[in-house]
């Protein structure tokens, strides 16, 4: 990787990601650090299968993709982090989703009742 994605993985800490690994797992959270020497880095309030993990260091070596959900229209931003959410955690509340997200559960309710359709 060159310093330029180095940087730019940088900008999005404190934004949601989705972080895969090699072995299939999906975590969704806060990038709260990423270290360019390793490709490590560390979530935040993230969710796992279920799991709600308060943080969480994710290991370079393991590390196959990261999502970043910056893309297209804010409703359609929104969307994605929502879809990645119910990936990681399909037991979340809407309450809980808008909380992670920082956004009205009116917000995260219309968006699910779109998906549904």
């Amino acid at each position: 990787m060159s310093n330029s994605i180095y940087s730019k993985i940088r900008d999005k800490i404190g934004t949601i990601v989705e972080i895969r690994t090699l072995d299939g797992r999906v975590i969704v959270g806060k990038l709260a650090l990423f270290n360019p020497q390793d490709n490590s880095i560390i979530l935040e309030e993230a969710y796992e299968k279920g799991n709600r993990i308060p943080r969480v260091f994710i290991s370079g070596s393991v590390l196959a993709q990261i999502n970043f959900f910056d893309e297209g229209s804010e409703e359609q931003r929104l969307e994605n982090k929502v879809k990645s959410l119910l990936t990681a955690d399909p037991s979340l509340s809407i309450e809980d989703i808008a909380k992670i997200l920082n956004t009205n559960p009116a917000d995260i309710r219309k968006i699910l009742k779109k998906l549904s359709e």
